[in-house]
């Protein structure tokens, strides 16, 4: 599970927004997924998930039916790593009125 936190400022008040990356949420057992979908419904203000899998077909429905389902082939580490470090710096620059 990776972790990142982002702050955003809006005026006066800040944001935080924690972002959980799952991996091979296919392969977790049924109640791994119900906890899944637990989390999904009480912090869906403050926490957005991304769950990775091979074969949607043994995700529960109920879980697939609070996301949105991309299908999309894998990346590269050093393309995910890429990504993420250009939009930290976008992020930055933003706030730095760069």
């Amino acid at each position: 599970m990776n972790r990142s936190t982002h702050s955003l400022e809006s005026n006066t008040y800040v944001f935080f927004i924690s972002v959980l990356i799952l991996y091979e949420v296919d392969k977790a057992p049924e109640n791994i997924q119900h906890l899944i979908k637990w989390i999904m419904d009480c912090y869906t203000d403050s926490c957005k998930l991304i769950l990775c899998c091979e074969d949607d077909s043994d995700i529960l429905e109920t879980v697939k039916n609070s996301c949105k389902v991309l299908k999309v082939d894998a990346p590269a580490t050093h393309e995910v790593r890429m990504f993420l470090l250009e939009s930290v710096y976008s992020l930055l620059g933003r706030n730095n009125g760069i």
